[in-house]
């Protein structure tokens, strides 16, 4: 496994920040609204207003007015939406706390690059799994 890496937990969130300004950059750029928010609670219960065609081989077209599936498959990874919504009121209650907790249930001082880490599930994280299905308390 490849070993932590410095900020690397902040660099994560920092990349995500970065790239949503640029999507909406772009969006406002050719006339159409800044992106809206999407998660649980906010969307993944109903309807995708907008489709997507990224005019590219081998990349799927998504029409408007689309339901999110119970759960979708990216190569070897599943993706189930409640397990993601879980993972999220999760991070919520840690970020609220301002600790997150460790395996055997000790408390860890909440910063950017933890919770970067955590949220990206990579050797730096908290909880120490590589797994989109990681739990978080």
């Amino acid at each position: 496994t490849e070993p932590e890496k410095d900020r690397q937990g902040e660099l994560f969130a920092y990349m995500h920040e970065q790239m949503l300004a640029r999507y909406n950059a772009e969006r406002l750029g050719v006339g159409l609204p800044p992106v809206v928010p999407f998660g649980p609670g906010i969307g993944w219960d109903g309807i995708l207003t907008e489709g997507y065609n990224p005019n590219l081989e081998k990349c799927s077209f998504r029409p408007a007015a689309m339901s999110v599936p119970e759960s979708t498959s990216h190569g070897s990874r599943i993706i189930v939406p409640s397990i993601m919504k879980t993972n999220t009121e999760r991070l919520a209650i840690a970020i609220a706390r301002n600790y997150l907790e460790d395996p055997k249930g000790n408390k860890v001082e909440l910063t950017m690059d933890k919770l970067g880490c955590t949220m990206e599930a990579n050797m730096g994280s908290v909880k120490k799994k590589k797994v989109p299905t990681a739990t978080l308390r």
